[in-house]
């Protein structure tokens, strides 16, 4: 997929899943998302740079039923849960400005655009950590903490989506000036 040299591309992975199921302490709410996306967003525009927000999850597109036996559970949970798309409640990310929700990409698709995104945020996901791993030090890499460490040029977002928006817009104009790419508003 080539890379938009007209606008910044930020790439929201939502990493659900089994997590619905077990594990689910390992799931940030939606309102995490939004918030660090209203932020980014907000930042963007400070800065006068056009923009385009994608969201990558996954949601089921039938109900369905996982057992203590299911693939993958291993016994985890003690009894079945139904798990359905309305779980997901992506009307949440309605609010956040140039969104184009890429739901249910294949795994590459959603890895190469993670890998090519100019900014990238996280889940508490190795997904995610590969994505950053794999953009090479090129985007503005916003890091909820988890099991995974993060690379010392990544911005810490806290619980609720917020972030040092001075590092965080620094390291928007740092990245804009190496890839010569979109002017920056003279006035910021």
């Amino acid at each position: 997929r080539p890379v938009s040299r007209d606008r910044v591309r930020v790439a929201i992975h939502v990493r659900r899943g089994e997590l619905f199921v077990v594990d689910s302490h390992r799931m940030l709410p939606n309102s995490y998302y939004v918030n660090a996306a209203l932020r980014i967003s907000g930042a963007l525009e400070t800065l006068c740079i056009p923009y385009q927000i994608e969201l990558h999850t996954e949601v089921s597109v039938q109900d369905f039923v996982v057992g203590p036996d299911h693939h993958g559970i291993n016994n985890r949970i003690d009894s079945p849960v139904a798990v359905n798309s309305s779980m997901n409640r992506l009307e949440d990310f309605d609010r956040i400005p140039n969104l184009t929700k890429r739901i249910n990409a294949s795994a590459i698709d959603c890895l190469t655009d993670l890998a090519t995104a100019d900014i990238v945020l996280m889940s508490k996901s190795s997904f995610s950590y590969l994505g950053g791993i794999l953009n090479n030090g090129k985007a503005v890499i916003l890091y909820h903490p988890f099991r995974h460490a993060p690379l010392s040029s990544w911005v810490r977002v806290d619980g609720d989506g917020r972030f040092d928006e001075g590092v965080f817009s620094d390291r928007i104009r740092r990245m804009l000036e190496r890839s010569e790419r979109l002017e920056i508003s003279e006035t910021v």
